[in-house]
């Protein structure tokens, strides 16, 4: 238990944090999420297990890969739950149209820009 302005918060245990990924992701229209909205969905208690464990979201959720994919480039990351969405995941997205293509596209080109710098 942690004291934050004046109230007592638990701390989530690792199971409870991704359970409630899960829970939430498994949500109509929510199979697809841009990485702060899920960030924003979260408990304080999970949010301070987190941020206990010296991990951010992004990080917490690539140790689950057969059940969160995270893509995009870096400010625009996106999370897909594979078990809601399958391999395409467009039937149960939150994020706008043409979204996911449009930031892997910048992905790809920020990868590039990295690699050779004199594009």
């Amino acid at each position: 238990i942690i004291e934050t302005e004046g109230a007592a918060v638990d701390i989530a245990t690792r199971e409870h944090v991704i359970a409630e990924c899960r829970e939430h992701m498994s949500s109509p229209g929510k199979g697809q999420l841009l990485l702060s909205m899920l960030g924003v969905a979260l408990s304080q208690s999970s949010r301070m297990y987190l941020k206990k464990t010296d991990q951010g979201l992004k990080h917490f959720l690539v140790q689950h890969p057969e059940e969160f994919r995270v893509e995009g480039a870096k400010g625009r990351e996106f999370i897909t739950y594979i078990p809601v969405c399958g391999v395409g995941g467009q039937d149960n997205s939150d994020l706008p149209a043409g979204f996911a293509e449009e930031s892997l596209k910048k992905g790809m080109q920020q990868q590039k820009q990295q690699q050779h710098p004199e594009f």
